[in-house]
């Protein structure tokens, strides 16, 4: 009795930890309501502000505003939310205004938790294909909004019908995501594709 007293608390303890470790993991994806980013590419052409609006039964509502130049923004909503260990948060948002904005509309990125070096997962989006892996943890990273020192990055790769690309994703820990970057390939060069402007968490 006292050896299965034993194991069922070293269980309860070791789920514990694992709910403990998947909270702290979340505080890379801070999706409280009320918090908003803002975000713009590099030629300040496109911009795009997302924000938290709703907490309800376990899924999030998340409204996206995409501005391209001097046209009014296309707002967009997307419910969010964390089930079997996969957190699907929103990088961007839908909408288009014309065949331009269609290419820089992000959706969204499944992400598995807790995030551990090296961890892949494989998941289906609308028909095409992405394979997502946790490269570095803990980074420290630049960008024009200032540096950030506990930075997840995470690889993303399409590959739709022959066509593969890559996509990097680089979220701070109780900030949300500051930075995505493009590649051609795996190890080329990387472009600038959205960084952090401004942003409000609690």
């Amino acid at each position: 009795m006292k050896y299965l007293s034993t194991i069922l608390i070293l269980l309860t303890l070791n789920i514990f930890s694992q709910v403990k470790d998947s909270e702290n993991e979340l505080n890379y994806f801070p999706l409280k309501v009320g918090n908003t980013w803002e975000f713009t590419n590099p030629s300040n052409e496109w911009s795009q502000e997302i924000s938290v609006k709703s907490y309800t039964n376990d899924k999030y509502e998340v409204t996206t505003k995409n501005y391209l130049g001097n046209l009014s923004p296309v707002t967009t909503v997307e419910i969010l939310e964390y089930r079997n260990n996969m957190l699907l948060v929103s990088a961007g948002g839908g909408g288009m205004f014309n065949s331009k904005v269609e290419q820089y509309s992000e959706k969204p990125i499944k992400l598995k938790i807790p995030l551990t070096e090296n961890q892949s997962w494989s998941y289906d989006i609308k028909g095409k294909k992405y394979d997502a892996k946790v490269l570095k943890k803990h980074k420290s990273i630049e960008t024009p909004y200032g540096v950030f020192d506990d930075v997840v990055e995470i690889q993303e790769k399409l590959n739709d019908a022959g066509f593969v690309a890559f996509k990097f994703y680089y979220y701070a820990k109780n900030v949300g995501l500051i930075k995505t970057e493009i590649a051609d390939t795996e190890k080329g060069k990387r472009d600038v594709f959205l960084y952090l402007k401004k942003y409000k968490v609690s």
